[in-house]
């Protein structure tokens, strides 16, 4: 985003929030598929341990749940909405900026483009955060994998 400034085309700054938006989507999505195939094989080696091991699992419970400023759950899937959120909010701003640019619109762009990030940017965190809760709990039978 650093070769963004105010002076440059809309049709420059479309381009490269189209680019980065593209990217990092394609990022998301193996992230997301990452994080689903890592679930389901906890699921199965927490089965097998329980199986194999008189005493069950090896690992214990988990202890207490950190808080992010001591007020949020503190998780993986809240770290990669945050991190996807923030990086997928700011290429739709420069989108946005450059669409309205480039369709005339220049007054207020970067306003409306900032507002449409920041909604987008929260809604992308809710959505990760929801897509990645566990689908099935220790001791049950894990779905197939989508292919």
């Amino acid at each position: 985003m650093a070769f963004v400034s105010a002076g440059s085309s809309g049709v420059e700054v479309l381009a490269i929030g189209g680019l980065g938006l593209a990217a990092t989507s394609g990022v998301l999505a193996y992230e997301l598929r990452n994080g689903e195939l890592r679930r389901r094989a906890a699921v199965r080696v927490n089965q097998l341990e329980a199986k194999l091991f008189p005493g069950g699992p090896l690992v214990g419970a988990p202890g207490p749940t950190p808080r992010l400023f001591g007020l949020i759950p503190a998780s993986h899937r809240l770290g990669v909405g945050l991190v996807y959120g923030a990086a997928l909010g700011g290429w739709v701003y420069l989108l946005v900026w450059g669409a309205l640019v480039a369709a005339g619109a220049r007054a207020h762009s970067q306003a409306i483009g900032v507002a449409v990030g920041a909604v987008l940017g929260l809604a992308i965190v809710r959505e990760v955060v929801v897509a990645q809760r566990p689908d099935a709990r220790p001791g049950t039978t894990a779905p197939a994998p989508s292919r």
